[in-house]
């Protein structure tokens, strides 16, 4: 089986004055170019509708940035299928290593 790596990198970003400061994590690289990678983490700002068992699914391409919440849950999933591997969003400015079998 190839293995994966993938990188979540929790960073700030810029906010106007009023604003709460949320970092953004991001998603790099996956299997192949056209693998999916999607994320489920927890947010109580989306409509019940969109959360299952507390956890919303948003599918992100490669790169693409992501509003969380610091100590939100992310699930990672490729193509569809649940990797099994879970982060929890740490400090401004950490980044993490996923090693995906």
């Amino acid at each position: 089986m190839k293995k994966v790596t993938l990188f979540v990198v929790s960073m700030l970003v810029s906010l106007q004055v009023s604003a709460i400061p949320l970092p953004d994590f991001i998603v790099y690289g996956a299997a192949s170019a056209q693998d999916q990678v999607a994320a489920y983490w927890r947010d109580q700002s989306v409509s019940s509708s969109d959360v299952s068992n507390g956890l919303y699914k948003l599918a992100i391409p490669m790169g693409t940035q992501v509003r969380h919440r610091k100590g939100d849950a992310v699930e990672i999933w490729i193509n569809g299928v649940p990797t099994g591997q879970r982060v929890t969003i740490g400090d401004f400015g950490t980044a993490q290593r996923l090693d995906l079998q």
